[in-house]
This record gives C-alpha cells, structure tokens and sequence, in this order.
C-alpha cells in the first residue's frame, strides 16, 4: 500500500509473502530499522517511509 502525503513524501507498507499460509507477522522494520511497537503514530506516517512486515506461516517465539 502507498499513500500519497503532501509534499511529495509516501508511507509505503509491504508484507512480501503475505497469504493464507503465511499470516503472521514474524518481524517489522521501519525505514529498514528493526521495529518493535505495536503501533505506529501519525506523525511517523506524515513524516514519509517504508514499514515492511516480514510474514510467516507460524508466529514469532519472542
């Protein structure tokens, strides 16, 4: 997905690999930073980036 924010900046999400199969969220990264929130603010999403879920087929052991 990728919004179009003014000032020609984008908030892109990514999850390569999502499917039936592989529904959970092994990892995040933001900006290509390991990220470990459950949430993230409206001004990181006005700010412009890339949020990229690493999924899985079984949930990640922490």
């Amino acid at each position: 997905m990728k919004m179009h924010l003014s000032g020609g900046k984008t908030f892109t999400v990514l999850a390569p690999g999502v499917s039936k199969e592989n529904c959970y969220i092994r990892s995040i990264k933001m900006d290509g930073k390991p990220y470990d929130k459950t949430y993230i603010t409206h001004e990181q999403i006005i700010k412009g980036g890339v949020l990229v879920f690493e999924m899985g087929d079984k949930p990640a052991i922490r």
